[in-house]
C-alpha cells in the first residue's frame, strides 16, 4: 500500500459496502514508500466488513498485528450523517484510541480520546483546508492536570503548541538523556522546512526550594533551534530569563546549547540569604547577566560575561570564571558547588 492508494480507499468507504459479510483471514498488508521499499507489515488474523441497514453505517473491523503490537480495528461509517467511528485497542500495552468525525461542507469537526495506561488526552478539533486547530478538553496525566491547544498547518508544515501543566519536575525536563534530547541529538528538529513553536507552562515546579513558575519555549524554524525568552520565576528572589540562544548540532552528533540569561533580583536580601553569602560581600543588586555554554554530551559547562546591575566585572572575577571553565571543573554537580561558585564571585566584585 502506497499513498496514492488512500484515496482508492476513500472512495470505498464512502460507497454503500454490502449488507453481506466480507471475511478475510491470515493476510499481510504492506506498506511501501515512493520508492517502492516496504516500511511497515502489518499483519492481520481476521477482517470483516459489510454495510449494517439496521444503523445504515458501513462497519469495518479488524484484527492483526504491526511492529509486533497486537491491536484491533474498528470504523463505523455513518453515510447519512456523515460522521465516523474509529476504535484502535490493544490491551496488551493498555493503549486505546477513540476517534470521532463529522463533516460539513468542506469542514471537518471531531473528537479523539488517546489512553495510555493512566494517561488520558481528549482533544476536539476542526480540519478546514489544510489547517488543523485543536484544544484539550478534560485530559489527564499520571497524577498531574494537563492543559494544551494549537494549531498545525499541513502546507506548509507549521506546528504551535501552548501546554499547561498542574505541576513539572523541572530535573526530568532538562535530564539529557531525555527523549527530548535524544530527539535534538538525532537532528530530525534541525530541518529546514520545519517550523515549531512550542511553549511548556506551570505554575508549580516539583522539589525545588527555589523557583516556583517555569515558562519554556522551543522554537524550531528553517533548520534553527532556540529557546528564547523561557523563564523561570522565584517568588522571593526574582525572575530568571533565557533572552536569546541557540542550539548547535555538529557533524559528529555533539551538541551544544549557548544562551543569555538575564536575572532580575526582586529581593536582594533574600538573594544573599539563600546563597548563605557573608554579610560584608552583600551589596543591593538589581540584576545579574551571564552567557552560558552547555556541552550536552559531556555534560559540561562554561559561564562569561557576567556582569552585576550591568558593571564591567574586574580581573579578579574573570580569572575565577576562567578557572571553572578550564579543565574538569566545567560541571556544577550539587548546590554547595554552586553556591560556593557565586559566593567567590560576589567577594571578589566591586562593580
Amino acid at each position: 500500500m502506497q499513498q496514492s492508494d488512500f484515496s482508492f480507499f476513500d472512495k470505498l468507504f464512502n460507497n454503500k459496502f454490502s449488507e453481506k459479510k466480507i471475511n478475510i483471514n491470515n493476510s499481510n498488508i504492506f506498506f511501501k514508500n515512493i520508492a517502492g521499499e516496504t516500511v511497515a507489515i502489518t499483519q492481520i488474523s481476521k477482517v470483516y466488513l459489510f454495510y449494517d441497514n439496521s444503523k445504515i453505517v458501513n462497519k469495518i473491523f479488524l484484527k492483526g498485528k504491526m511492529f509486533k503490537v497486537p491491536f484491533i480495528f474498528e470504523l463505523n461509517k455513518d453515510l447519512v450523517n456523515r460522521q465516523n467511528d474509529i476504535l484502535i485497542d490493544s490491551k496488551k500495552y493498555k493503549i486505546q484510541f477513540k476517534n470521532q468525525t463529522t463533516k460539513e461542507n468542506d469542514i471537518i469537526n471531531g473528537l479523539n480520546n488517546l489512553l495510555i495506561s493512566n494517561i488520558r488526552l481528549i482533544s476536539k478539533y476542526r480540519l478546514k483546508d489544510s489547517l488543523i486547530s485543536f484544544k484539550s478538553f478534560n485530559s489527564q496525566l499520571r497524577n498531574n492536570k494537563i492543559e494544551y491547544k494549537g494549531e498545525l498547518n499541513l502546507r506548509p508544515f507549521n506546528f504551535v503548541l501552548d501546554v499547561n501543566l498542574q505541576k513539572i519536575d523541572l530535573k526530568k525536563l532538562l535530564n539529557t538523556n531525555s527523549i527530548f534530547f535524544e530527539l535534538l541529538k538525532s537532528g530530525k528538529l534541525f530541518h529546514e522546512n520545519l517550523s515549531l513553536a512550542i511553549s511548556l507552562n506551570s505554575s508549580h515546579i516539583l522539589n525545588n526550594k527555589i523557583f516556583s513558575v517555569l515558562k519554556f519555549n522551543f522554537n524550531a524554524t528553517n533548520g534553527e533551534v532556540n529557546f528564547d525568552n523561557s523563564y523561570i520565576l522565584s517568588n522571593k528572589i526574582g525572575s530568571l530569563t533565557l533572552t536569546k540562544s541557540n542550539v548547535i548540532l555538529n557533524d559528529d552528533n555533539s551538541l551544544f546549547i549557548n544562551g543569555d540569561f538575564n536575572l532580575d533580583i526582586k529581593s536582594s536580601n533574600y538573594f544573599f540569604s539563600f546563597f548563605q553569602t557573608k554579610k560584608k560581600f552583600r551589596k543591593p543588586i538589581k540584576n545579574i547577566t551571564f552567557k552560558l555554554d552547555l556541552n550536552v554530551l559531556e555534560n559540561k559547562i562554561m559561564i562569561n560575561n557576567f556582569k552585576i546591575d550591568n558593571a564591567k566585572p574586574n580581573e579578579l572575577v574573570v580569572d575565577i570564571l576562567n578557572n571553572f571553565n578550564s579543565g574538569e571543573n566545567q560541571q556544577i554537580k550539587n548546590l554547595i558547588i554552586f553556591k560556593n561558585l557565586v559566593n567567590n564571585l560576589f567577594s571578589v566584585y566591586d562593580g
